[in-house]
C-alpha cells in the first residue's frame, strides 16, 4: 500500500486492540516494526531508554488518552520535557475512543500532538496519516 516502512510505537492499555492495530499497520504495508506498551509510563521509559542508548526513535507514536496509572495527558507532559530535536524525530498521534470535544481541544493545545484520531485505526486513517506526515 505504501512505500514508507515506519517504526511505530503504540501506547495503549488495550492489548487486544494493540494486536489488531499491529495487524492493520502491517497489512497496510507501513510498518517496519511495531512496538506496543500497555501503559504510558512504560511508553515514556521506552523512549528515554532509546535516547540514552542512542538508538533510533519511533517514526510514529499512537497515544491513547485513558489508561490506568499514567494517562495520555501525563505522558504528553513527560514527552514535552524531552529535547525538541528528539521530539521532532517522531510524529505523535492521539488515538482515542473519546468522543468528548474537550479531549480534542486539549490535544490540539499540545504542539507535540500532530493529529487526533478516533479508534480504531483503519486503512483510510492510516492512508491520511501517511499523506499528511510522510509524503505518501
Amino acid at each position: 500500500m505504501k512505500s514508507h516502512r515506519l517504526n511505530i510505537l503504540l501506547v495503549d492499555d488495550d492489548i487486544a486492540l494493540n494486536f489488531v492495530h499491529r495487524k492493520i499497520l502491517q497489512k497496510a504495508g507501513v510498518a517496519f516494526d511495531v512496538i506496543s506498551k500497555e501503559d504510558a509510563e512504560d511508553g515514556i521509559l521506552y523512549l528515554k531508554d532509546r535516547i540514552k542508548l542512542e538508538l533510533s526513535l519511533p517514526d510514529l507514536i499512537f497515544l491513547d488518552i485513558n489508561m490506568p496509572g499514567m494517562d495520555g495527558w501525563e505522558f504528553l507532559e513527560e514527552y514535552r520535557k524531552l529535547d525538541k530535536t528528539i521530539r521532532d524525530q517522531s510524529v505523535l498521534v492521539m488515538l482515542s475512543s473519546s468522543l468528548d470535544p474537550e479531549d480534542r481541544i486539549l490535544a490540539n493545545s499540545y504542539q507535540e500532538v500532530a493529529s487526533f484520531i478516533i479508534k480504531p485505526l483503519t486503512f483510510d486513517k492510516i492512508d491520511l496519516i501517511m499523506k499528511l506526515f510522510f509524503d505518501s
